[in-house]
């Protein structure tokens, strides 16, 4: 078990590290552990949900809207 450990940590890594922290990498961080705790909902379980940020940006967009 310890020598299990000992590799992965010695190994290189086959999953790309951002050099630094951006929103980018943290949606796609979000976006991956909603996927991974959603449990009965494909909506959720494929990436198919809004944030508040997206979801109030899409209000002002739709409030601005001429119909």
């Amino acid at each position: 078990m310890w020598l299990q450990k000992l590799l992965r940590a010695l190994s290189p890594s086959w999953v790309d590290i951002p050099a630094k922290s951006s929103k980018e990498a943290a949606d796609i961080t979000a976006h991956n552990i909603v996927c991974s705790y959603a449990r009965g909902n494909v909506n959720l379980q494929r990436g198919r949900y809004l944030t508040s940020e997206q979801l109030e940006i899409r209000k002002q967009k739709l409030a601005h809207h001429a119909f």
